[in-house]
């Protein structure tokens, strides 16, 4: 939608990476954290353009 469109023009997905990379002891964030983000991300429509640009897969290693 025009909206997820103009969110995603503003760096939620710059965010959701940065609260799913592991933790300055490398340990991971909260798992409750983990999941309800993954959950969120699955139900909007994210263009492949800006996906490659967030880098978010990276921080995704499963």
């Amino acid at each position: 939608s025009h909206l997820e469109t103009a969110t995603l023009d503003n760096g939620p997905l710059e965010a959701v990476k940065k609260w799913l990379e592991p933790l300055p002891d490398c340990s991971l964030p909260n798992l409750n954290i983990q999941c309800s983000l993954l959950q969120l991300l699955t139900k909007m429509s994210i263009d492949t353009q800006s996906l490659k640009l967030s880098e978010l897969g990276k921080v995704i290693l499963f």
